[in-house]
Parts: C-alpha cells; structure tokens; sequence
C-alpha cells in the first residue's frame, strides 16, 4: 500500500445513507481524506508471484490492521475441501471475530463467474458452481452474528454469471471496468435485475472499478458512483460500498497518479456524497 497522513474515518458498516468508499491497493485517504475503506485479495503466494488460479489462499491470524475507523474488504481463496469438510472452522473464525468495532467485509474466490457457460474460471482445479455454492453457504454461517459482511463479487452482469452466488448473503458487488461490454448503464441496470431475481431487495455494491484511460476517470468514477448512489436512494440505503482498483501494470486500469488533480478531486466529490 501507499504510504502517508493516516487519520480516522469512524466508518461503520450499516444499512442507511453512508456507503463505505475506498480502493484496493492504495490507500485512498492519503488523497481523500473521507475515504474509509481498503480491498485487498489474499492470495496463494509462491516466491511472491500470485499461484492463478489461487485455491490455497492464506487465512490471516486475525483480521488485518489498518488505520483506525478504516474498514477492510478481504478476499480468500481457501481450499475448498477441507474449508467444507469444517477443518479451517477454527482459523477462520479467529480470523472473522477479530474484525474490528467498524466491521469488516469478507467475500471469497471473487469473480468465479468468468466464463459461466463452462462451469466459470475455478472449475478446471475442482470448485464447481455448486461447490461455490456451498462454499458461499458455509462462510456466511461463520459471519453470522459477527461484525463482518459476506457476499459474492461477480465481473459478469447475467443471470448465469449472478447464478454462481447464492439468496441470502449479505451483499453483492460487482467488478467492471471502461473496456467491458455491454455499455455502463446497460451493464449496471441488467446486473442489479439479475441479481435482484436470486435476491430480492439485494444490498449492492461496486468492489473494483476503472479505466485505463486517466483522462476519462473523472467521468467513469463519477458515473459508476452516481448510478450505485441511485441504487441506495430508490432502495431503502441497501448499498455497501464503492472501490475503485489500481494495478500498475494492468490493463484495465494502471497505476495511481498523485498528480492527476482532475481524479482526485472526482474522488473527493464522490467520498463526500458517500458519507451522506
């Protein structure tokens, strides 16, 4: 993560007006101070090269510190067999319980929906559409009762990308980015109906967002947060949250850029809309 001014945020995580706002691999309130939350994917690691896919993921001791009234998004990708055979129970309920006062959201193997008409991207190693299944089961039985959200993250819009998840959960969120088809408002309003056909009255949530293309983030920001915002008001506040995603070397977004005051001040604008 970035380093710098650190300060508090008092987030919590509730049903209302707030939506925490954030992004993952940055710590975003070293340049909006009212960003309040952070995404990180916990993956298999080798030799500090990411094991894709990653199904032996890390289960962290306790919940990650981060700066206080921060609230932390983490996914895992634990094995499977022994995670529904109850034998990591133990590790992850140290792990969830930890979470501190503001909460914390948890969701595991995000994105496990590409490619859905070939059983999605985990099927190849064994995690099936119905072993996500029972996976999503199982991991929101342990966050019952806790301070942490569980729920699916999805980068498809369709009812068979949104059919890897299961009613219920705390939260859906969905990945999506400048490139992607179909256009941004199509792409958001057939979501929001497909998932609103597993669950209905879902809480939603944007968990990675942006574009390549640094002069149009202002835009794309803006615009993926005002449709999610849309969401919250029309919706009795069922909205989580919004992250935007920054990887140096990627291609659907790039490396932060300190010096890109046109984004930062989008972001500004957006983290005080989220807090009202």
């Amino acid at each position: 993560m970035l380093s710098g001014a650190r300060g508090a945020a008092g987030a919590m995580i509730s049903a209302g007006c707030t939506l925490l706002f954030g992004a993952a691999n940055v710590d975003l309130w070293d340049y909006v101070p009212s960003a309040n939350a952070y995404r990180q994917h916990l993956y298999d690691m080798v030799n500090d090269k990411i094991v894709w896919p990653s199904t032996n993921g890390p289960i962290p001791a306790t919940w990650p510190a981060l700066p206080a009234g921060k609230v932390g998004f983490y996914t895992i990708y634990p094995d499977p067999i022994p995670l529904l055979a109850g034998e990591l129970d133990t590790q992850l309920k140290a792990f969830i319980d930890s979470a501190p006062e503001q909460g914390g959201v948890l969701t595991s193997y995000a994105e496990a929906d590409a490619s859905p008409n070939e059983g999605g991207q985990f099927a190849p190693i064994g995690l099936s559409q119905n072993t996500l299944h029972q996976v999503h089961a199982h991991l929101q039985a342990l966050c019952k009762g806790t301070k942490v959200k569980y729920g699916a993250v999805f980068c498809g819009v369709t009812p068979e990308s949104v059919g890897f998840a299961i009613p219920g959960l705390d939260f859906y969120a969905l990945d999506w980015y400048d490139t992607w088809q179909p256009p941004l408002f199509e792409a958001l309003n057939q979501w929001a109906a497909s998932v609103a056909a597993l669950q209905p009255s879902p809480v939603l949530a944007i968990a990675e967002t942006n574009s390549n293309v640094s002069a149009r983030r202002p835009y794309w920001f803006s615009a993926v947060f005002g449709w999610l915002k849309g969401y919250q008001l029309a919706n009795a506040g069922r909205a989580l949250g919004y992250w935007t995603y920054w990887n140096p070397t990627g291609p659907l977004s790039g490396p932060f850029l300190p010096d890109d005051t046109a984004t930062i001040a989008a972001l500004t604008s957006i983290g005080v809309d989220a807090q009202t």
